[in-house]
Parts: C-alpha cells; sequence; structure tokens
C-alpha cells in the first residue's frame, strides 16, 4: 500500500459513520478472521478463567462505557490512566491505532492483537497495513484501518440488520438496546510486558512485566480479575456483571485437519519401513505362504497412531460442527426480517379489515 492509495482511500464513503455494530460472539469473530484471510485463527468465548491454557495470541474484552461519557478518558474503569505509555516513539512502534469511526471498535481489537503479535502469520492485506503504517501517529493508523475497503466491508459484512431507530440506537462504540454503550479493548502480550490497547484513549497502558517463572496469561488472569472486581473465588463483587471475554487461539479445525495429515504421514512412513524389514513366513514343508510378517516394533507404532487418529477425527467432527453453527448463526443474524414482517403486519390488517366488514353486516 503506498500514499497515493491511502490518499484514494481517504476520499472514500469508508471513512464516514458507515461502519455497523458488530455483537459479541466468538462465531462472529472467528468468521470475520476467515472474511480478513486469516483461516489459522478463531475466536472462543471465556466463562472461566482458570481453563485458560496456550496458546493464546490476545484477549478481547467487552464492557460498558460510562452512560452518556464521550470522552477517551472517562471509560469505566479507568483507573489505569497512570500507566498510560508515554513514550511516543514506543506508541508508535507497535501498532497502537486510535478509533477514528464509531462502532469499529469490534475490529479495532482483532486487529489490535494480531498486528502485535510476534506468533500470527498475517494475510497481505493485514501485512500491507502493518507495513504501511510503520511510524505512524495512532491517529493515522486509525485512518487508514477505517479506510481499507477489504477491512471495512468484512466488519459490515456480519452486522446484523438496523431493525431499530431511535434514542436506544445512539452513534458511539456499540450501543445496546436498550441504551446502555459499550466497548471493546485488547490484551495482548509484547516485549514481555503486558499492554491493554483501547482505541479511546490516547496510548496504550501498560501492566508491567509478568513474574519468573509465569507466562503472560497468569498476569492477565490477576488483572481482568481486578478490573471485574472478583475475589480469590472469581465471584464478581462489583455492580456491573454485563461483559463479555474471548480469547484470540489457533483454530481447531484446522489444527486438527494439520494434525490428521501428519498422522497420515507418519503412518505411510512406518508402513513403508515396516515393508521394507518384513519377511514370508514359510511352512514345515518349505512352501511360501501368503503371509506377511511385520515387524512387532512398527506395528505397535502404527497401532498407537491409529488410536490416536481415531480421537483426533472425533474431536475433529466436534469442532467442525461448532463451526458449521457459527454459518447458521451467521444466517440468522445478517437475514433482513423487515420484509417479512412487514408482509405478515399487512395480511393481519386485511384480515382485520374483512373481519370488520362480516362483523358490520
Amino acid at each position: 500500500m503506498d500514499q497515493t492509495i491511502f490518499s484514494k482511500y481517504k476520499q472514500t464513503s469508508f471513512f464516514s459513520d458507515e461502519w455497523l455494530e458488530l455483537e459479541s460472539a466468538p462465531g462472529l469473530f472467528s468468521l470475520l478472521l476467515e472474511d480478513l484471510q486469516m483461516p489459522s485463527i478463531q475466536v472462543e468465548e471465556i466463562y472461566d478463567l482458570d481453563s485458560i491454557t496456550p496458546p493464546v495470541y490476545g484477549f478481547i474484552f467487552l464492557f460498558k462505557l460510562v452512560s452518556g461519557r464521550k470522552s477517551r478518558r472517562k471509560l469505566l474503569y479507568d483507573e489505569n490512566i497512570d500507566f498510560l505509555i508515554q513514550d511516543s516513539e514506543v506508541v508508535r512502534e507497535m501498532f497502537f491505532a486510535h478509533q477514528i469511526v464509531p462502532n469499529s471498535c469490534a475490529t479495532h481489537s482483532l486487529l489490535s492483537v494480531l498486528l502485535n503479535s510476534e506468533e500470527v502469520e498475517l494475510s497481505d492485506t493485514l501485512s500491507s497495513l502493518k507495513e504501511f503504517t510503520k511510524g505512524f501517529t495512532p491517529e493515522n493508523k486509525g485512518v487508514s484501518i477505517c479506510n481499507i475497503p477489504e477491512i471495512a466491508l468484512a466488519h459490515n459484512k456480519h452486522a446484523s440488520p438496523q431493525l431499530a431507530v431511535g434514542a436506544g440506537r445512539k452513534k458511539g462504540s456499540m450501543t445496546m438496546f436498550y441504551g446502555d454503550k459499550f466497548h471493546y479493548v485488547s490484551y495482548v502480550p509484547l516485549n514481555s510486558h503486558l499492554i491493554e490497547i483501547d482505541g479511546l484513549k490516547d496510548a496504550p497502558i501498560d501492566h508491567g512485566p509478568w513474574r519468573k517463572g509465569e507466562n503472560w496469561i497468569d498476569l492477565f488472569r490477576e488483572c481482568i480479575s481486578t478490573r471485574l472486581g472478583m475475589d480469590k473465588n472469581g465471584q464478581t463483587t462489583g455492580v456491573e456483571i454485563r461483559f463479555s471475554l474471548m480469547a484470540i487461539v489457533p483454530n481447531k479445525v484446522y489444527m486438527n485437519e494439520i494434525r490428521l495429515l501428519r498422522i497420515e504421514q507418519s503412518m505411510n512412513r512406518l508402513l513403508a519401513e515396516a515393508f521394507k524389514r518384513g519377511k514370508f513366513e514359510t511352512e514345515a514343508e518349505g512352501n511360501v505362504s501368503n503371509t506377511l510378517v511385520l515387524p512387532r516394533e512398527e506395528l505397535e507404532k502404527i497401532r498407537e497412531l491409529m488410536e490416536e487418529k481415531s480421537r483426533i477425527e472425533v474431536e475433529y467432527e466436534r469442532v467442525k460442527e461448532i463451526r458449521n453453527q457459527y454459518e447458521v448463526e451467521f444466517q440468522r443474524r445478517t437475514h433482513d426480517y423487515r420484509p417479512f414482517f412487514t408482509k405478515f403486519v399487512n395480511i393481519l390488517e386485511r384480515k382485520k379489515s374483512a373481519f370488520e366488514v362480516r362483523t358490520d353486516s
């Protein structure tokens, strides 16, 4: 991506408020990753902090904003303002982008993990975005995100039709039907520190390095538990319980496909070696039988591989069914039911009118 393309994007309608709200659903984010050409990654919802196990590339946290506040510094749980990274050069080296347009925080939070991860292999579009924005200010990185048509179209593809317009549908990070506004932020390990990335803040938040003998997920557990007001038993003691936590992890369908392929390759190699070392049984009369005796060592390894393959196939079918359910949810979420309801109401009105006419007569 070059400056001329960037200038062209800046004149398009993508730089307006046309980004739509996205629900907090792991299936939605997983399909969004596929649309961004990142099929080897998926998103899972976290219900139990103790159940989190590596590998995890980052976390996405959805929480409620203070009602009626629009300032970047007036978010709920803003006690971390003192830990903002003040060095502008450090901020420019990482991918930290301001949220420029409303309703884009879902994709912002996803990109904040992907473009800061040292383990994720990026798609061509995201790799170009990361390379192009090196050294950019957070403001210009935010402009770059919302002016790439591939990203904007992928985002809007997963939005529900706007069925309600009114006071409860204010523009913002994410507005619920009952009027409360919610916002997505990201947590990602970077340079041995846990970094919180919030596009509505002036800079990222540094939660510090994790202790020796621990990993970054351990520090994240402590950080998010404190933020949610959880006690040692994992019970939420705060008044606000409406939140969502999701982890960005390797795609289990994709990973199981790779595991099955590797097992098939290992079995083929073992069989080839076994046939080389095998021999035909010889009967007492000296005739060669049709039975090929294979080395016990190779047969034992093949048996173990077959058992492992069976276990993986069961898991593969399970996660594949979950992935298929994401497609069903996508169709239900994005389908526009308004024509149906309009037609249905019109039919009811006609039947009501016909009933009234018969009653009068």
